[in-house]
């Protein structure tokens, strides 16, 4: 898969704590939850929608992960 170029915008990690709630996995949204090399370590994401997210090479150790919602999400195999 081909993605496109990381998000240049400073507080793009910042967005997974105000979540996806528009709906980025059915399009609605009008940019792309771009997770990528995020660190969220020790954090509390819990309830957020990270939907449609790309969250490749983004680090979750030790992060509050109850109720996320990550349908659509990618995440590299073996990166799970």
């Amino acid at each position: 898969m081909r993605l496109p170029p990381i998000d240049q915008d400073p507080e793009r990690c910042e967005r997974a704590y105000v979540g996806n709630t528009i709906g980025q996995a059915n399009a609605v949204s009008d940019r792309v939850l771009d997770l990528r090399k995020c660190t969220f370590d020790g954090t509390d994401l819990s309830t957020k929608n990270l939907s449609g997210g790309l969250l490749v090479d983004a680090s979750f150790k030790g992060t509050n992960m109850t109720e996320v919602v990550m349908s659509k999400a990618y995440v590299p195999p073996g990166r799970r």
